[in-house]
């Protein structure tokens, strides 16, 4: 005899433990709030400039110039007060764009009288790399990404390997690893409001190369990117990327120059995905069977 109230059972079963599952994974999308939410990152930052001759020069000296392109290698070690290292994932990005305004540099003392010595200060803007910058110096071919890349500014990845270490790992391997994962998000310079600027920055670069002692601050970034594309599972993302951070030096210069430290918020709110929707479906089924059993007795 067919047993109506056994399959329900069965099938509301299947569905809060398929469901259960789902929830205890320790990923992004397990991780993101409804409404606003906070991301950290430790980066290396690489100046590059263009040679003439459709090659780069990495620059470690001189004076920064309109033209140089910024290559950031990005690990977001905290998502929401969490941190994910010792969660068996990471999240991380490549980030490049171009130097595209410089104020007159100025001498600035970052604290006063204090032990930091006075640097040679600009104002800086940032615009849109190229393709042919995205391709030759990280190996990304922007026209393959599958959604419109124009003013393309950065690329965030989700990765359950967990093998970036911003701060051992030098140019060649940061970018292998950064990029080695699910690209879940595309963040863009295409809107009138969208912006990327840095205030005090050192105008020579070798100012980064000797800091004094420990972790030295040279000035402050600020930027907010227009999402051109994400691929989070049951979650959309529907502002901004805002954020800010301090250009910092460090007792590693050969790793990279710069280390950048920054905060981003985005607000995202969750979409339900087939997969969900139909988990639902087979969950309802089941109180179905069940009240429609419960009628007839």
């Amino acid at each position: 005899m067919f047993n109506r109230k056994l399959l329900a059972q069965l099938l509301t079963g299947i569905a809060l433990t398929i469901g259960s599952v789902g929830m205890a994974q320790a990923t992004l999308s397990s991780l993101l709030l409804n409404g606003n939410n906070v991301i950290e990152d430790d980066s290396n930052e690489y100046v590059f400039r263009p040679d003439g001759g459709g090659g780069y020069d990495l620059i470690t000296s001189g004076a920064l110039a309109v033209g140089d392109v910024l290559v950031q290698v990005l690990d977001f070690p905290i998502i929401n007060g969490t941190n994910i290292d010792s969660q068996g994932y990471e999240l991380t990005g490549l980030a490049l764009n171009t130097v595209t305004d410089l104020s007159t540099p100025v001498l600035f003392d970052p604290d006063g009288f204090g032990p930091r010595p006075s640097y040679l200060a600009v104002n800086a803007e940032f615009g849109v790399a190229t393709s042919a910058d995205w391709l030759t110096l990280v190996g990304i071919d922007t026209t393959s990404l599958g959604f419109d890349a124009t003013g393309l500014f950065s690329l965030l990845y989700e990765d359950t390997q967990n093998n970036l270490d911003v701060h051992s790992q030098g140019y060649p391997t940061g970018v292998a690893n950064a990029a080695d994962g699910t690209l879940r998000l595309g963040l863009s310079l295409t809107d009138p409001a969208d912006f990327a600027v840095s205030t005090n920055v050192p105008s020579l670069v070798e100012t980064f190369l000797i800091g004094t002692g420990g972790v030295t601050q040279y000035g402050t970034f600020d930027y907010g990117l227009t999402v051109a594309y994400q691929n989070i599972p049951n979650w959309n993302v529907n502002s901004q990327f805002i954020g800010s951070g301090t250009n910092l030096t460090t007792d590693r210069p050969l790793i990279a120059a710069v280390i950048d430290d920054t905060q981003a918020s985005f607000s995202a709110n969750p979409v339900p995905e087939p997969g969900s929707l139909a988990l639902l479906s087979v969950g309802l089924l089941g109180f179905g069977f069940l009240r429609r059993r419960s009628v007839k007795s």
